[in-house]
């Protein structure tokens, strides 16, 4: 109910930086990344593609000798279950799926799919990159969530995690001050403890 399909106002509360984050060189390239629970699966468009091939060989080379995608590949198939990953639907791909179709094949490529996406019963708004408003998409705040809070997690939002708490080299909790106007502060203590923040604010943080 949250996602009512204004742009501008689902852009200032999903997005981080107002979706202005971005990579620097011989162009900008923007990277939106989302602030929300379901973090960044909430505001994409619902694509999934397995990790390329070559992707895996080069983390292999790079000493992560487990990371084959025969290894993989239960891993994979289990998290596609879950977020029930198809091929999109033509009638919802609509017409520019036929333009760049013509397009690949004038330039020599004559094989194509539609892609695959965590989307059930989509009715076509096209408001994927602002929350679903039906919640068709299986991002991480529908798949994922529900099924951990139902096996007994809680969630707690409007935080932001200052410190990690260490035991000699051992992290055991962490500190964290609310985002609202009321400041509060928060200490978690766990056995162990799980930084997801995506792959490019995790190692920021740490």
């Amino acid at each position: 109910r949250d996602f009512n399909g204004n742009i501008p106002e689902m852009v200032s509360k999903l997005y981080r930086n107002f979706g202005a984050t971005g990579a620097i060189g011989h162009t900008f390239i923007p990277i939106p990344i989302g602030r929300s629970v379901g973090g960044t699966t909430t505001i994409n468009s619902g694509t999934c593609l397995r990790t390329p091939e070559n992707v895996l060989e080069q983390w292999q080379k790079e000493g992560l000798k487990e990371l084959t995608s025969l290894e993989l590949e239960p891993y994979f198939k289990e998290v596609e279950a879950v977020m029930q990953v198809q091929t999109a639907e033509p009638q919802y791909v609509g017409e520019i799926g036929e333009v760049i179709r013509q397009g690949a094949k004038a330039n020599g490529f004559n094989a194509s799919h539609a892609l695959q996406r965590n989307v059930v019963d989509c009715d076509g708004q096209g408001l994927c990159q602002f929350g679903c408003p039906t919640g068709a998409k299986q991002s991480t705040n529908v798949s994922f969530i529900p099924r951990a809070l139902d096996r007994g997690a809680f969630m707690m939002t409007g935080y932001k995690v200052n410190e990690l708490i260490w035991n000699g080299d051992q992290v055991t909790g962490l500190k964290a001050t609310s985002t609202g106007q009321e400041s509060k502060k928060l200490t978690v203590k766990a056995s162990q403890v799980i930084l997801s923040m995506g792959s490019l604010l995790t190692p920021h943080f740490l």
